[in-house]
């Protein structure tokens, strides 16, 4: 049946094949979920004859909120007899954590309309008193030898990545997009700050609003830590190093019976950065539990950034009057070779920009803003 449906109904289908693989099995079958309630709203020509063409078209703002309409009002359930059933908000949830992930993938860069759960936003879940003990505690966790309980365990490596990470929210609050476009020279004032250019969620037409934001003592302690790890990781990275968090592990990946492989010291991107957080924050409230003063850390990396926005607000302690350069403009231009490599590896359909970046060493930074077609293509949801 495939072969009826819309084209772009087939290509989210294979969009969602892609991104399985990145994925836990639960959520693999939450995304196919969607794909198929994005299939049965085509199926009532509710949306423009022109959705049904791309698939980035599917992820416009009238067409996602005529979707999301149909979807709490239940129309878009699988089995029959279950049709007009409103969705809980559980599985509205998850739903709109489908959205997120999907529209990355399919619109890689671009802000999308996103649905506000009413009655259900969240709280910040880390108090400012909490925040203090954490300060404290960051410069002597980062003196601290690897962490064990009960055969969970923290590598010196995750630690200095996570406490650094951690830190770097807490003092600014920067979202895993953010934190995925800093760069070393985001490290000012000889390391004692950090600039963040903050972007508007779900406001595409306000402006970039750059800013930098003092870290201290603890989370500087961190980030020197975690620099030297990083400069061990990027040692036998080709092409530019400048991306502030990497990937700790070599790993590889086998698609079409082809197999491909990235170094470690890999830039990081937005999902690698929840990842990694996610991993290794549960492996850190594990070890630190009941040690004075320690209040376990939320598992996911926006609850936490959120909490610290809402008592940072929105100005940063300091403006910065130039901003650094901003992604999509070159640094160094890539030589005629790796543009033809680059050119050659986006001939496979199946190929990923992540993995394009990876093949031929370059930042993502650099690859879209150097290479022609690379934004029309998906980016895979790397592991760190």
């Amino acid at each position: 049946m495939s072969e009826r449906k819309p084209a772009s109904i087939r290509q989210l289908d294979a969009l969602v094949d892609r991104l399985a693989s990145g994925v836990s099995a639960q959520r693999a079958k939450q995304l196919r979920m969607v794909a198929g309630m994005f299939g049965r709203a085509m199926d009532r020509e509710v949306f423009p004859s022109s959705t049904s063409t791309r698939v980035a078209r599917l992820f416009t703002t009238p067409v996602l909120q005529q979707f999301w309409a149909l979807a709490v009002a239940g129309e878009l359930r699988h089995r029959p007899e279950d049709v007009g059933k409103p969705l809980p908000l559980a599985t509205q949830r998850t739903v709109r954590s489908c959205l997120v992930i999907l529209a990355e993938a399919a619109v890689p860069g671009r802000e999308v309309w996103l649905p506000t759960l009413g009655g259900v936003e969240p709280k910040p879940v880390v108090s400012p008193r909490e925040q203090l003990l954490l300060y404290r505690k960051l410069a002597d966790m980062a003196e601290r030898g690897p962490w064990e309980r009960d055969g969970t365990a923290l590598s010196a490596d995750d630690r200095a990545r996570l406490l650094a990470m951690v830190g770097v929210v807490l003092d600014s609050g920067a979202r895993s997009r953010e934190l995925e476009q800093m760069r070393l020279d985001d490290l000012v004032d000889g390391g004692s700050a950090i600039r963040v250019v903050r972007r508007p969620q779900n406001a595409t037409h306000l402006p970039l609003r750059v800013g930098v934001w003092a870290l201290r003592e603890g989370t500087q302690v961190a980030v020197r830590r975690w620099l030297g790890v990083r400069e061990r990781l990027v040692a036998d990275v080709e092409g530019a190093k400048t991306a502030l968090w990497v990937s700790l592990r070599a790993r590889g990946m086998r698609r079409d019976g082809v197999e491909r492989s990235w170094p470690a010291g890999v830039p990081l991107g937005t999902y690698g950065i929840q990842s990694a957080y996610a991993r290794g924050i549960t492996a850190l409230n594990w070890v630190m539990a009941g040690e004075f003063g320690w209040s376990p850390l939320p598992g996911r990396l926006e609850q936490l950034g959120r909490a610290v926005r809402a008592g940072l607000g929105e100005e940063p302690p300091r403006r910065v009057d130039r901003p650094r350069r901003l992604p999509g403009r070159p640094r160094v231009p890539l030589s005629a070779e790796r543009v033809a490599r680059a050119q050659e590896l986006l001939e496979d359909p199946a190929v990923t920009v992540d993995e394009v970046a990876a093949a031929i060493g370059v930042s993502l930074e650099t690859l879209y803003a150097q290479v022609p077609g690379v934004r029309d293509r998906p980016r895979s949801r790397g592991r760190g």
